[in-house]
């Protein structure tokens, strides 16, 4: 609730980063992520995150928390968070497939770096059958895709 007078600060914030995030949103695009990270560590975790072959993000990851022990909660957060959104796209896809891996799809996050006040684009590659029943991805998936526009800060910088 907007009552609360911890929450309020939370809301404002939001809602500049939203209001930030607009002129790069497309119809398409409503996941929005701010973290409370340098950007050059967000580039990285981004990278990390769509081009590893790990069972999850938090497993691919976990060498750049390591390196990055300063931020190590917030990059595990970060990860979980990846992981947990994906994981729902995937049972998404899965109810409304035809078949057994009928589609792969690409969800796009947006991703803010609120110290640096600079956007990033994270796209990973949702495979409705890539989670077996252990939940860990199979073998034969291929790996996360990254589109030209995350290879780039949203700011025109880099």
């Amino acid at each position: 609730s907007g009552k609360d007078p911890k929450v309020k600060p939370l809301l404002k914030v939001l809602k500049k980063i939203q209001v930030k995030a607009n002129p790069y949103i497309k119809e398409e695009l409503h996941n929005i992520l701010a973290v409370d990270l340098p950007f050059p560590i967000v580039r990285e975790f981004n990278s990390e995150a769509m081009f590893s072959n790990g069972p999850s993000i938090a497993n691919s990851t976990r060498d750049l928390v390591t390196k990055h022990a300063k931020y190590r909660k917030t990059l595990k957060t970060f990860a979980m968070c990846l992981d947990y959104l994906l994981r729902r796209c995937e049972e998404t896809n899965a109810k409304t497939s035809i078949g057994p891996g009928a589609r792969n799809e690409m969800m796009s996050i947006l991703v803010y770096a609120q110290p640096d006040d600079r956007f990033d684009l994270l796209t990973l590659e949702i495979c409705s059958d890539a989670r077996s029943k252990n939940g860990k991805a199979s073998e034969s998936q291929p790996n996360p895709s990254v589109t030209k526009g995350s290879r780039r800060d949203r700011n025109g910088r880099g």
